[in-house]
């Protein structure tokens, strides 16, 4: 996806206009993540619900 973005010198604040709008690349809210960057991440989530669902069980078994 692309945006209309306008560079600093470029931008009149007093009268809110761009002399040069330029189009460039979004990349969105997400930053490209390589093959093992997923796995950590997906590591981390699953090792945080392990975490949450043990205690929940220990809890169950204490009471």
């Amino acid at each position: 996806m692309r945006k209309l973005m306008c560079e600093e010198s470029d931008y009149t604040e007093s009268t809110e206009t761009c002399a040069v709008p330029v189009w460039v690349e979004d990349t969105g809210f997400f930053p490209a993540l390589s093959v093992s960057d997923a796995w950590q991440v997906a590591a981390a989530i699953i090792g945080v619900w392990l975490l949450g669902f043990a205690m929940k069980a220990m809890r169950r078994v204490l009471d």
